[in-house]
C-alpha cells in the first residue's frame, strides 16, 4: 500500500496530469495552469517516478496515454466527478453569512494576509474565509464570492474589474547589497547585475516578465545557467531574496510593503509591465453593488500601504 506521504505527492500532481491528458499537450496544459512547459514536464516525470510506471508515451513529439495513464485518468475523472457532485450539493444550501475570497498563495501571504483584519472590519464583522491556491480554476465557483486573478480567465456571469497594474524591478536585501558593494538607492548597471546571483521564479504565461524577458526589454540577451535554481512559488523566491541569497524580480504589487519597510531595496530600473494586470472578480449573488464598490475601493486604496 502506498504510504500517506507518497500518496500526498501523487495527489498534488493529478491536476497537472488531468490537464495534460485532456489537451494531450504539455504546452497547452502549461498555458491553462499558468506554468512553464518544462515545469509541467518535470511534474509529470515526478508522477511517473512516484508511480513507477509511464503514464505518457512520447513518440515524434506526439503525446499519448499509456495503458497505465489511461487507467489513472479514468480514476481521476471518476474522483473529480464525485467531488464535483458533492460540492454541487453544497451550493444548493449557500449561507450568505459567510463570504469566501480566493486568490493565489503569494497574493494571500504577501498582500492579503497582512491586511486581513482590516478587510474583515470593512465588512462589519461578517464572517470571511480566505482560500489560496496556485490553480484558481480548480475552485468551485458556487462557493466563491470574490476571486483575485493574474490572468483573464474569468468565470461566466461575474463582474470583473481591473484592480492593479504591475511594475517589475530588481530587488535584494540590504545585507546582500552591502556584501556586494551596492549602495542603497544606487541603480547598478546591467553588466554588473547579470554577474550577480539571480533568483528565478517559474511563473509561466507570456504576460509576465522573467529574467530573460526583463533583460530583453533592455535590449540585452540573457540565458540562465543550467544549474540555476528555479522556484515554483513566488513567495519562496522573495523569501530567498530577504535571506540574502540573491536578486529577485520584484512584482510591485507584492513587494511594495517590503520596499517601504526597507526589508528589500531596488537596485535596478523599474519596468512598467502594463500587460500584467490583477483583476478582482465578484459574484453578485453574494454581494450587492454597494458592497462590491466598497470592497473595490478598499483594495485600490491599500495598493501602496
Amino acid at each position: 500500500m502506498t504510504n500517506y506521504k507518497t500518496l500526498s505527492k501523487i495527489i498534488g500532481t493529478l491536476p497537472i496530469f488531468e490537464s495534460a491528458s485532456r489537451h494531450m499537450s504539455f504546452t497547452k496544459a502549461a498555458n491553462e495552469l499558468h506554468m512553464s512547459q518544462p515545469a509541467v514536464s518535470r511534474r509529470i516525470a515526478n508522477l511517473e517516478e512516484l508511480l513507477g510506471v509511464t503514464v505518457f508515451e512520447r513518440k515524434h513529439n506526439k503525446l499519448n496515454l499509456s495503458i497505465h495513464g489511461s487507467e489513472l485518468l479514468s480514476a481521476v475523472e471518476l474522483g473529480l466527478g464525485h467531488i464535483n457532485n458533492v460540492i454541487s450539493q453544497f451550493g444548493k444550501h449557500r449561507d450568505n453569512s459567510r463570504l469566501t475570497i480566493a486568490c493565489g498563495f503569494s497574493f494571500a501571504a504577501m498582500w492579503l494576509q497582512p491586511r486581513f483584519s482590516k478587510f474583515r472590519h470593512l465588512l462589519d464583522g461578517q464572517e470571511l474565509h480566505m482560500i489560496a491556491s496556485d490553480f484558481p480554476d480548480h475552485f468551485d465557483p458556487e462557493s466563491i464570492a470574490i476571486r483575485i486573478l493574474w490572468q483573464d480567465n474569468f468565470w461566466p456571469n461575474r463582474e470583473v474589474r481591473t484592480l492593479f497594474t504591475e511594475d517589475t524591478l530588481p530587488v535584494c536585501s540590504p545585507a546582500f547589497a552591502a556584501r556586494h558593494g551596492i549602495v542603497a538607492g544606487d541603480q547598478i548597471s546591467l553588466g554588473k547585475l547579470v554577474q550577480l546571483p539571480l533568483l528565478h521564479y517559474n511563473r509561466g504565461g507570456p504576460k509576465y516578465l522573467d529574467w530573460p524577458a526583463w533583460f530583453q526589454r533592455h535590449d540585452m540577451k540573457y540565458i540562465p545557467e543550467d544549474a540555476a535554481y528555479i522556484f515554483d512559488n513566488y513567495h519562496y523566491t522573495i523569501q530567498a531574496a530577504l535571506q540574502g541569497e540573491g536578486i529577485a524580480l520584484g512584482y510591485s504589487v507584492l513587494v511594495g510593503r517590503l520596499l517601504a519597510n526597507g526589508d528589500l531595496i531596488q537596485i535596478g530600473p523599474r519596468i512598467d509591465n502594463s500587460d500584467s494586470k490583477i483583476f478582482i472578480e465578484f459574484d453578485s449573488y453574494w454581494l450587492d453593488k454597494d458592497t462590491r464598490d466598497k470592497i473595490f475601493d478598499w483594495f485600490s486604496s491599500e495598493e501602496n500601504r
